[in-house]
This record gives structure tokens, C-alpha cells and sequence, in this order.
């Protein structure tokens, strides 16, 4: 997939979202503590409201502007997450 949604009310470091992250997805995920550490909003990921309104509305935003949605992978990309040689191996392993 290319656009991972995140919908939680609460929510330590997600290992999702730093997998999805790290496989290229566009992330949109609920506004939370946790998931506020992980995405500058509008930068690398979309912060949404915990309504099926607000995460619908973000879903749409991103399907709608693609442009939006790859300049937020490019932003995951460029920040990286130290640990992409090891992602990558894993990676090549999956193929």
C-alpha cells in the first residue's frame, strides 16, 4: 500500500508507523500524544481528529493531491530513521 492510516486514542512509539515509514507509505494517523512524537503534521504525515469525519476527510485529502502525498514520502525518506541498511537487508530478504 502507499498510504497507511493510524487511528488509535492512545499510543506510545508505534512500530507500525515507523514500519510504514520505512516501506515508503504516506501515514496518516489519529492526534495523540505518541503518534505526535512520530509526524510533524503536514511535513512527514498527516495528523487527523479521531472521528471516521476526520481521518475520511485526511484519507481524501491525500488520494486527491498527489503531490501532497509525495512530497511527504520524499520528507520520510530525507529524514530517514537510522536504520535503513538494516531495513533494506531485511528487504532484500522478502523478495
Amino acid at each position: 500500500c502507499d498510504l497507511y492510516v493510524h487511528a488509535t486514542r492512545f499510543e506510545g512509539k508505534s512500530i507500525a508507523i515507523q514500519e510504514a515509514k520505512a516501506l515508503g507509505c504516506a501515514v496518516i494517523a489519529s492526534d495523540c500524544a505518541g503518534n505526535r512524537e512520530q509526524i510533524e503534521d503536514g511535513v512527514d504525515g498527516l495528523l487527523c481528529l479521531l472521528t471516521p469525519e476526520g481521518i475520511a476527510r485526511k484519507i481524501e485529502e491525500l488520494i486527491d493531491d498527489t503531490e501532497k502525498k509525495e512530497r511527504i514520502v520524499a520528507a520520510v525518506k530525507q529524514k530517514g530513521n537510522g536504520q535503513t541498511e538494516e531495513i533494506q537487508r531485511l528487504l532484500d530478504l522478502m523478495k
